[in-house]
């Protein structure tokens, strides 16, 4: 057996933080790359219209700025439903931030895997509303309010909608 050697503290520290510092920056900039993107279409092609298809393309194409472009669209159940989607689909920049952190990473079964939960959860938000469950739609209401106003809140309604997710999940099963 061969016994690891381990740095001392004064040498694998500055590594350690200069690692996480690339990474952060490598997140960062696709971040960034994306919302230049997003304002070069509202701007180009959208004309700063509003619509719908900017809210779902916009949702697909970064998932934190897509949930709040849904505060735009009056109707809870839609709205609902696209924070659903944009959540399970996890946007084209989440995709492309895993592709330059993990090594080794093929974006096709992700991608497929990504498809396959939003489709599942695109039902499950259908049976959700056709249930008349309505209070979430409230609080998702509250949550993208709060994500416009803080802008680092973005992680908390991650996990907020995650719990919605589970939450469905939980229901689905109650009625097979």
């Amino acid at each position: 057996k061969q016994t690891e050697k381990f740095q001392p503290i004064s040498q694998s520290l500055p590594q350690i933080i200069g690692n996480a510092a690339k990474a952060m920056a490598n997140i960062s900039a696709w971040i960034v790359l994306f919302r230049i993107i997003m304002v070069i279409l509202q701007q180009r092609v959208f004309k700063n219209e509003n619509s719908m298809l900017e809210t779902t393309i916009f949702g697909f194409l970064e998932l934190s700025n897509g949930i709040i472009y849904t505060e735009k669209i009056p109707d809870l159940s839609l709205r609902f439903i696209l924070c659903t989607l944009f959540l399970n689909a996890g946007g084209l920049c989440v995709a492309m931030q895993t592709k330059s952190i993990i090594q080794d990473f093929s974006l096709k079964p992700y991608l497929c895997g990504k498809v396959m939960q939003t489709i599942y959860s695109f039902f499950l938000s259908l049976i959700f509303i056709f249930a008349n469950l309505k209070p979430n739609c409230i609080v998702i209401n509250a949550t993208v309010r709060s994500l416009k106003h803080n802008g680092e809140d973005s992680l908390a309604v991650c996990i907020i909608l995650t719990e919605f997710n589970f939450y469905f999940r939980t229901v689905f099963l109650c009625f097979v």
